[in-house]
C-alpha cells in the first residue's frame, strides 16, 4: 500500500511539471496570407539583384519566417518592412498588400514608388499602427479611417506633393507625424487638434510649397488652438530649433 502511495505521488509531481513547462509553438503561416504575399511579390516590380527580402519569398517556405514578414500567434501577417528593397512600381488600389487586414506596421519607405496619388485602400487597413510611406499625393481616405487607429505616421523624404493633409477626425491616435523633405501646400489644419495625445510633429518650413500658411502651426506658443497638444519633440522651422515640453 505504501509504495503504491509512493508511486501515485510521484506520478503527479511529474504530470504537474510536465505541464507547468513553456514548449514554445511556432506560429504556422496560414495559407491565405502566404498567397496574399506571393501575389504581392508578383505585382510588385523590384530589381532583384538589389532586393534582399522580395527576392527570397519562396512558396515552399512558411511564410511567417520570411525577411521582413511577423506574424501574430495565429499565423497572421501583423508586420511588413520593406523598406530599401529596390521596388519601383506595381502597387495600386487592387494591390494583394489590402489583404492583409491583420497589418498593424507597414514599412515601404526608400523605395523609387512614382505616385500621381498615394492608394486610397490603405484607408481599409484599419488595424495599422505604424505607417512609413512613399512619394504622391495624400488622400482623404487615409487621413479618416486610419489616424483614428495609427499612432505613427512617417511621411518624411516622400518627395509627396499637393495639400498637407484633411480634416483629423475626432479621438485622433497619432502621437507621431513627420513630413519633412516634402513640397506639400495648403494650410496646416486646425483639426490636427483633434490628435491631443500627439507628442512628436516635425516639418520644415523650407520644405513647403510657396504660398502655405504657418498661422495654425502646431506647438506654437502664439497658437492658442494647440495650446492642449502633447507635445513634446523639437520642430525645425527656418533652420531654428524651437522646443516645447
Amino acid at each position: 500500500m505504501r509504495t503504491e502511495i509512493i508511486t501515485w505521488f510521484f506520478s503527479i509531481v511529474t504530470l504537474t511539471i510536465f505541464f507547468s513547462i513553456t514548449i514554445p509553438v511556432h506560429s504556422q503561416c496560414l495559407e491565405d496570407q502566404k498567397s496574399l504575399l506571393l501575389q504581392l511579390k508578383s505585382s510588385l516590380e523590384f530589381d532583384p539583384d538589389s532586393s534582399v527580402k522580395l527576392v527570397n519569398w519562396a512558396g515552399t517556405d512558411d511564410c511567417c519566417q520570411w525577411n521582413g514578414v511577423t506574424c501574430n500567434r495565429f499565423g497572421r501577417v501583423i508586420g511588413l518592412d520593406l523598406n530599401t528593397d529596390s521596388i519601383s512600381g506595381g502597387l495600386n488600389d487592387s494591390s494583394s498588400l489590402f489583404g492583409l487586414k491583420f497589418l498593424e506596421k507597414l514599412d515601404l519607405a526608400n523605395n523609387s514608388f512614382n505616385f500621381a496619388e498615394i492608394p486610397s485602400s490603405f484607408g481599409v487597413l484599419t488595424n495599422l499602427r505604424y505607417l512609413n510611406l512613399f512619394t504622391g499625393t495624400i488622400p482623404q481616405c487615409l487621413v479618416d479611417k486610419v489616424t483614428a487607429t495609427l499612432s505613427v505616421l512617417n511621411l518624411q523624404n516622400n518627395s509627396l506633393t499637393g495639400n498637407i493633409m484633411g480634416a483629423f477626425p475626432e479621438g485622433c491616435t497619432l502621437r507621431t507625424l513627420e513630413l519633412n523633405g516634402n513640397k506639400l501646400e495648403g494650410e496646416i489644419p486646425n483639426s490636427l487638434a483633434n490628435c491631443a495625445n500627439a507628442e512628436v510633429i516635425t516639418w520644415r518650413e523650407q520644405d513647403l510649397a510657396l504660398g502655405t500658411k504657418l498661422a495654425s502651426y502646431p506647438c506654437s506658443m502664439s497658437s492658442s488652438n494647440f495650446s492642449y497638444l502633447n507635445c513634446k519633440y523639437v520642430i525645425i522651422w527656418n533652420d531654428m530649433v524651437l522646443v516645447w515640453a
